[in-house]
Formats: C-alpha cells, sequence, structure tokens
C-alpha cells in the first residue's frame, strides 16, 4: 500500500524505494500491478504517469537478478 500512496503522492524517489522493498518481501508482480491499479483508482489520470515509473523500477530491479 506506501507504493501505492507514493504514486498517488507523485513521488519518483518514494515509488522505487518501496517498488524495491516490496520485492524483497517477495511481492509477485501481479501483487504490484494490483497496487498499482488502487492507485490510479484514487489517483486519477496523473497517477497513470507515476504508476509507469513503477513498472520501469519494476523492470529494472526484476533485471537485475530478481524473478518476479
Amino acid at each position: 500500500m506506501a507504493l501505492a500512496i507514493s504514486v498517488s503522492a507523485r513521488c519518483d524517489d518514494c515509488i522505487a524505494h518501496h517498488v524495491y522493498d516490496a520485492l524483497e518481501a517477495g511481492a509477485t508482480k501481479e501483487e504490484v500491478t494490483d497496487a498499482l491499479g488502487v492507485a490510479i483508482l484514487m489517483g486519477g489520470g496523473t497517477s497513470v504517469v507515476y504508476a509507469s515509473h513503477a513498472i520501469e523500477a519494476l523492470e529494472q530491479f526484476s533485471e537485475g537478478g530478481r524473478s518476479v
């Protein structure tokens, strides 16, 4: 949920931090994208842009040896 709040608050540094922490805690790609869906529903159109930043971070952290 911290990731969803970060997206709706439009905080890029927070987004990267919370994506990383979610993966470290064992979240799946589906769970991360579900949180992003909540952020978009609550934050409106601008949250779509910041959710895409979270997807980019998810892909980058996944490439770093993490399997999602």
